[in-house]
């Protein structure tokens, strides 16, 4: 039979799903040599502005959601107003045909990077984010750690900003198992000035322009503690995993 795998090729928005050649009592595992890369079906979506996905998960339902960001107002964005970056999240089918689209964001620049399912089949989306308007509701300078939780369909339950004077980034999360969060990112630590030292990862370390930057919050955004650590030099964590001791993973 011919079996999709959860493999997606991302270009933008444009979306490939390749396909495997496989008995059904056959692992995965066992069927490198009969993998063709075959295409099962390419999708594409957007309008005519700029498009471009930065995280796709597979969903309970055997679909998919993906995040990026977009500035377009027509195509698929029929109702976005302003021709500014804002988070746009993609929920396909199987298949790959749309099921539904938001955006988020307001008059700024805000750039969705990573999505997660959540265990009450909703969503949680970060990124960062410039406005302090539209669905957003504070901004503390320039680009902070905005970090969104969704239901079902996609609409928003709550948000939060973090964030301090100069850029922060925010490119990856994991749900807790208290039900919270852990999001990683970067954080201008010469713009945070003495904000910045809150919480830091090693104190006898002489930090630099940009560190890794990790944030706790609980089930309803409210922050429960942050860290930073690096070195002398421009440091970025862009994927974060649970480990199996109740800690975290960081890599950037």
């Amino acid at each position: 039979m011919m079996r999709i795998s959860s493999i997606l090729i991302l270009l933008g928005l444009a979306i490939l799903a390749v396909s495997c050649n496989a008995d059904d009592d056959i692992s995965l595992a066992d069927t490198t040599d009969t993998f063709q890369g075959e295409v099962a079906w390419v999708k594409s979506y957007g309008g005519s502005g700029d498009e471009t996905a930065q995280s796709v998960i597979e969903t309970s339902d055997g679909g998919y959601a993906i995040l990026g960001f977009t500035n377009s107002t027509d195509g698929e964005l029929q109702g976005k107003v302003l021709p500014v970056n804002d988070y746009w999240l993609l929920k396909l089918d199987t298949d790959g045909n749309l099921e539904w689209t938001k955006t988020y964001g307001g008059s700024k620049d805000d750039r969705g990077q990573a999505v997660i399912q959540t265990s009450d089949g909703g969503f949680a989306i970060t990124g960062y984010a410039m406005s302090d308007d539209g669905d957003g509701s504070n901004n503390n300078g320039f680009h902070d750690n905005w970090i969104l939780k969704l239901d079902p369909q996609g609409n928003l339950e709550w948000e939060k900003s973090f964030g301090f004077s100069g850029h922060d980034h925010s490119y990856d999360l994991v749900q807790t198992s208290d039900g919270g969060f852990f999001f990683v990112g970067f954080l201008d630590i010469t713009s945070a000035l003495a904000d910045g030292t809150y919480g830091k990862g090693n104190t006898l370390t002489r930090h630099g322009v940009g560190e890794f930057w990790g944030t706790k919050i609980d089930a309803l955004g409210n922050l429960e503690w942050r860290r930073y650590y690096g070195g002398t030099n421009n440091d970025r964590a862009h994927a974060v995993v649970r480990s199996d001791d109740g800690g975290f993973v960081m890599a950037g």
